[in-house]
Parts: C-alpha cells; structure tokens; sequence
C-alpha cells in the first residue's frame, strides 16, 4: 500500500542475508527494496509458573484441550482460595485487527486455512471456522472474563499483571512489562507457543506481526536517513530492543547470550519462525487487506457475541470474501 512512496533501498541496503528471510521477503514489492525489518512480533501464549507448579501441571498445555482443562482447574481452586476476580485465559475479542489475529490462529490451528492462498484463491474452510468460533464463545464466562469480546492486548495485560489470570495470548512486548516492579507476577512468568489444533490437521498456528522502517522517496537527506536506518537496524540496536521487549530481525542474534539473558522470550520466538508462523494475508490482499480484516474480524465478533450463530456468521463472511475479490 505504501510502496509507490517509498525509496527504493537495494542499491544502498541490498545484501538481507542477515534477517530472518520471512520479513526480507515482505519488504521486496515488484522487485523494490521498500523497507527493511525493525523488529519481529509473534503471539505467544503466557503462563503463571507458579501456579502450574501449585496445582501439580508439568508442562504448559500444547492444545486448546489442555489449556481449557488447566485454565479452568487453576481458575476454580484460585476462587475457592478467595480470589474471585481469577480468570484461567486472557485474550482480544474487541472487532478490531486484535480479533482477526486471534480467530485465525484459532482456525489455523484446526487446518482451516488462512482466508487467502498465496494464488489469491479463498482458503476458507467454513466447518472449521464455526467451530473455533463456538469455542472461543464457550470460553467468555467461564474462563475467560464475560467482557473480553470488548478487550485489546493492554486491556488483557492489566488484568495479567495484577496476577488475576492463568494464561494470556499476548505479543512479547508484554513479556519485559511483566517483569516490571509495578506487576504483581514479576518473576513468576513464561512463554510458549500458542495450542494446537487437537485434531489431525492440529499445529501450533502464531500469527506472526513485526514493524518496518522505510524512506520517502521525496526524502530530502536521503543518504542521512540511509545511515539512520544502518544504525536502527544494526546488532547494537537489536539487543537494545531486546531488553524493551522486542524480539531481533537479525538471524544471529537469536542465539546471542546477551540478548537471550535480557529476554528469554527470544528463544521461543526463535522457534516459532523456524516452525512457520502464520501470516495474515495482507500480501496476497494488497490495498483490499483493510476490508477484508474488517469483514473476518466483524463476522467473527457477531459469533463470539451471539449476534449471529456461528455457522451462519462463517456463511456470510464466506460471501463477503468472494465479493471482496471481484476484480
């Protein structure tokens, strides 16, 4: 979308070999360097250490089954404790892109597909999709709180950092904010990936996020710009970033000592992207991207909300997409 404003970096910048090649390949439209890697966002799924060792769990849980099992185990026995403003899982149901990242690692991780294939067919499987929906809408009330369908990522991290949950799907950005001296769960916090599907075609399904630094091409100092974006994107700035909670785009540095002492999380982002993180379709989409998260995210709030039941939802916005791709 921004392309066509932005200064062709290759012939300064052209040699990627040190990012991770995912986000490289993003920041190349129709043969243009447009842009290059800043820093590189997945979702994880955030644990209590503590209380998972309290009530006897070994392990984080791998799928949506287990998360459900251990969040509502660990959600009853904290309230029997006396805290009754406990919930067992924390996430982003507020219509907004929040929600599109959510549903499509819930449908991605049942192999129901990722809304567009990289031919710019539909790759929508609508079975799928209701049943992630009644899931997650199963979820509202009974371990996860009756407004999250109104909540964003720091809706969901004030409620994380006064100890009142389980388990959060958040970005790593919320991993140094737990370690803060104001959060009631310094030092009692993990990462891992999110759950898997429990069927067949069940992976582990992170979206994968991150941020760019591009220039104008009617820039005025374009050389100082050029040396500003070296230094913005160099190792030094990287492990800077690091300790602010912002995983590298640099290959090497995610098995760099100094940035996996300073955020352990990077370990785990490491292995996401070696796994294959899921990506919104926003390439394949180009400027109809917009209206179309917009449509996914809309349909998928009117379920979670009994607005429209699911399957009915799932039917519609099947249509919107058709339509959305008309040329």
């Amino acid at each position: 979308m921004l392309a066509e404003y932005a200064e062709d970096l290759r012939p300064a910048l052209g040699d990627l070999r040190e990012f991770v090649p995912a986000l490289a390949r993003n920041d190349i439209v129709n043969g243009k360097l447009v842009a290059l890697p800043y820093f590189v966002e997945v979702s994880l799924l955030y644990y209590r250490t503590d209380l998972l060792q309290k009530y006897g769990f070994t392990q984080p849980p791998r799928t949506w089954k287990e998360l459900e099992d251990h969040a509502g185990t660990i959600q009853a026995r904290e309230r029997k404790a006396g805290n009754r403003n406990f919930w067992g899982y924390l996430w982003q149901g507020a219509a907004s892109e929040a929600l599109t990242c959510n549903a499509l690692e819930w449908q991605a991780s049942e192999g129901g597909g990722s809304l567009l294939a990289a031919n710019g067919t539909i790759d929508f499987d609508r079975t799928v999709a209701t049943a992630s929906w009644n899931r997650a809408r199963n979820w509202i009330g009974t371990i996860s709180p009756a407004n999250v369908a109104n909540q964003l990522e720091d809706d969901s991290l004030k409620t994380w950092k006064n100890g009142d949950a389980a388990f959060m799907r958040n970005w790593p950005y919320a991993y140094q904010e737990s370690m803060k001296p104001d959060s009631k769960v310094n030092n009692k916090v993990a990462v891992t990936v999110l759950p898997k599907g429990d069927g067949r075609k069940g992976r582990h399904a992170d979206i994968l996020g991150g941020f760019q630094l591009m220039i104008s091409k009617r820039s005025q100092n374009k050389q100082a710009a050029i040396e500003l974006l070296k230094f913005l994107t160099s190792p030094e700035s990287q492990r800077l970033n690091a300790r602010r909670g912002y995983a590298p785009v640099t290959i090497d540095l995610y098995t760099d000592s100094s940035v996996l002492n300073a955020a352990p999380f990077v370990g785990i982002v490491r292995d996401v992207l070696v796994d294959g993180a899921i990506t919104r379709p926003s390439t394949i989409a180009g400027s109809k991207y917009d209206g179309l998260s917009a449509t996914f995210f809309t349909r998928v709030h009117e379920a979670l909300t009994g607005r429209l039941p699911a399957v009915s939802a799932a039917e519609r916005f099947n249509h919107d997409l058709k339509r959305l791709l008309r040329p």
